[in-house]
């Protein structure tokens, strides 16, 4: 035979094997080593939470001194922009307001009032664009429709509609005549 198919066959024999082994155990070693090491820490990423900056304690639209046309007109989605109304709605929610309106009608729900009354730009208007909740349904009682009355009240709620005045619903009415 010749030398180069003796060393052929001789590395088929011994070698291949040899490399196959050889591989085997370079590879349990790799893995062995890499198994014992601690996995590397984890990536923690932090996430810091950002806030619309808070509506400030002073009232810049000095909610409490609005005549109801002024504080209507804040609300008007028509006039204003939607941060606008939100804002301002945001101040003025909560605040004692003192208004004067004409009353359309009174109503008794579970030992309470309701008064619905007209005020604005149009005293004569039919429609009611205030609605007042007061805990004393006596003294409720005894006011006429038509009757111009003075009132003060906790603004707690509005309702704007399309082709419609704005409502505004004031709660822990007193009526100051």
């Amino acid at each position: 035979m010749k030398k180069k198919n003796i060393l052929f066959v001789l590395f088929i024999i011994f070698g291949i094997p040899f490399l196959f082994l050889a591989l085997l155990i370079g590879g349990g070693i790799y893995l062995f080593t890499e198994w014992r090491k601690e996995p590397p820490p984890p990536v923690v990423t932090v996430v810091q939470k950002v806030q619309a900056p808070a509506v400030p304690e002073t009232d810049i639209y000095n909610v409490e001194t609005l005549n109801f046309n002024d504080f209507s007109d804040h609300l008007n989605l028509a006039k204003n922009t939607s941060m606008h109304v939100s804002y301002f709605w945001d101040q003025a929610k909560g605040k004692r307001v003192k208004w004067m309106g004409r009353v359309i009608d009174v109503k008794g729900i579970r030992g309470k009032a309701e008064i619905t009354v007209a005020s604005g730009k149009d005293p004569d208007c039919k429609d009611f664009n205030i609605v007042l909740t007061s805990y004393k349904p006596e003294q409720a009682a005894a006011l006429k429709k038509g009757e111009s009355i003075s009132f003060s009240g906790e603004v707690c709620n509005y309702k704007e509609q399309e082709n419609h005045p704005i409502i505004v619903y004031l709660n822990n009415v007193e009526i100051l005549h």
